[in-house]
């Protein structure tokens, strides 16, 4: 069995040391040169960790209210460590990878059925995504149009999201004919995908999960962004707060879509370039970016990297509980 493999001490404790490598990699290859911090930075650097921390509960009663929505029930002490170890694959694998071995590991130490699983991770990668995106979008708006105009803008786009998600939800039911053709594998995929394609849809038709999810992902991205903001003046540059919305989330968005891991480059192209045209210099926008990956990348890397031995560990005890529980047949009679 695979989840038997992949719990194996032998498996887990060389991935942990890879994956802590990566980490590593990731925020000494931007915090080099000049942009060093100097060590007066670094009790502001610890408040920003603080502050982002805070983001990581908030992510779990995120994703709790939405499990609930499903018909499930996950403690938040279990979905915190889910959501730590699930940052460190979707920096490192493309297209939001850490997702997959986040469900399959709530699937299998939870009991939640392989297709809500997917169904609720879907819902909230989709909707936190556009939320994101969009609230960066009036954020950037702002610094050229003023805050009011980007405040519209913003909300419009967040309204837009939940009204399009809604209208999907109201379409028309999928179309299962062909569903029994091919090989059964083919079929089961097949019925599979529509299953998780309903479950989705039926979340997004309810209009008080919508308002909670977005409420919740605003107040996560607030903390986000006031952990930018502390983690740039820890290096020397001076935000206000819709400039470090703008450029965390514009940088975010970026990086998640380049598929790049860690989002090295593409994140620091776009705050770069949105701190230019927010009248920053390019070594400003970059010493910023530097004290994002020391109080953002870093602290959730290793926290990551903690949870997955964690949560390794404690599906691996379950396994095995399970191996000894099944009763041996065979003998005489």
């Amino acid at each position: 069995m695979m989840m038997r493999t992949l719990t194996s001490p032998r498996v887990y404790l060389p991935v942990a040391f890879l994956l802590l490598g990566l980490v590593a990699l990731a925020v000494r290859g931007e915090a080099r040169g000049e942009i060093l911090p100097s060590r007066s930075a670094f009790p502001l650097l610890a408040l920003a960790v603080g502050i982002n921390l805070l983001a990581v509960p908030l992510w779990a009663i995120r994703t709790q209210l939405v499990l609930r929505h499903a018909g499930h029930h996950v403690g938040l002490a279990s979905l915190s460590l889910l959501t730590v170890f699930a940052n460190v694959g979707n920096q490192i694998l493309p297209a939001a990878g850490g997702e997959v071995a986040r469900g399959a590991y709530l699937s299998t130490l939870h009991d939640v059925p392989a297709v809500s699983t997917a169904a609720t991770l879907v819902f909230e990668r989709l909707l936190g995504f556009l939320l994101m995106a969009s609230t960066a979008f009036g954020a950037v708006v702002s610094l050229s149009l003023g805050l009011l105009a980007g405040t519209l803008a913003g909300a419009t786009a967040v309204l837009m999201c939940c009204a399009g998600l809604i209208l999907v939800s109201r379409a028309g039911d999928s179309d299962t004919h062909g569903a029994d053709d091919g090989a059964r594998l083919v079929r089961r995929a097949v019925r599979a995908v529509i299953r998780t394609v309903g479950q989705v849809r039926a979340l997004a038709a309810r209009p008080a999960l919508l308002t909670k999810f977005t409420i919740l992902s605003l107040g996560i991205y607030t903390v986000l962004a006031l952990g930018f903001l502390v983690s740039a003046s820890a290096m020397s540059v001076d935000l206000d707060p819709v400039q470090a919305w703008a450029l965390h989330g514009s940088g975010m968005t970026m990086g998640t879509l380049s598929a790049i891991p860690f989002g090295l480059g593409a994140s620091e192209a776009t705050i770069a370039t949105i701190g230019v045209w927010a009248g920053l210099s390019v070594t400003s926008t970059l010493a910023a970016a530097v004290g994002m990956r020391i109080s953002l990348t870093l602290p959730l890397g290793v926290l990551g990297v903690a949870a997955y031995l964690a949560l390794s560990k404690r599906l691996g005890n379950k396994l095995a509980r399970a191996t000894a529980e099944v009763p041996t047949t065979g003998g005489t009679e």
